[in-house]
């Protein structure tokens, strides 16, 4: 086969365009759809990426580009920090695993909404919404919509079943 650069042009930055143009700044994460889409994690532009099925053009997928924490009705309104994991659900949703921020959030049906969290980094066992996770890095989801997060600073994958509510420790 034969290597070729589908996004970034070396220089770190913040910009769309063909390969030869547009500009990430320590992408990370990354997952392909069905259709031949790229979604990467542009880390320090805090920032979801889309490539274009045919390698033509990097665009922003979501998140406006602020260091934070803040879920949107408009994916663009969102604000992340430093994602580094990145999946494709069969169903289409996307989760991001957001390392500096703590916490995983789901983007569908153009809305971000954080489905794990508790910013001070420090594992409680209880319902999702209320643990900690420090620095997930990694994300993934099985067919059964089940979502596997690394939680690196405790060392541990954790998941999220839907049913039951209870993630494993």
């Amino acid at each position: 086969g034969e290597v070729t650069t589908i996004a970034g042009n070396g220089i770190p930055g913040n910009r769309d365009g063909d390969p030869t143009t547009s500009m990430v700044n320590f992408p990370f994460g990354i997952a392909s759809d069905d259709e031949g889409n790229v979604l990467l994690a542009d880390s320090w532009n805090s920032q979801v990426r889309r490539i274009s099925f045919d390698e033509s053009r990097t665009t922003l997928y979501a998140f406006n580009g602020n260091y934070g924490c803040v879920d949107g009705s408009a994916m663009f309104d969102a604000q992340i920090q430093t994602p580094f994991g990145i999946a494709l659900a069969p169903s289409g949703q996307v989760y991001v695993a957001q390392t500096g921020g703590n916490r995983v959030c789901k983007i569908a049906q153009g809305n971000v909404d954080t489905i794990m969290m508790n910013g001070d980094g420090w594992f409680k066992n209880a319902h999702a919404n209320n643990k900690a996770y420090a620095a997930p890095a990694g994300v993934v989801v099985n067919k059964n919509g089940d979502v596997f997060m690394i939680d690196s600073v405790h060392h541990k994958i954790r998941v999220l079943r839907f049913s039951p509510i209870l993630d494993s420790t």
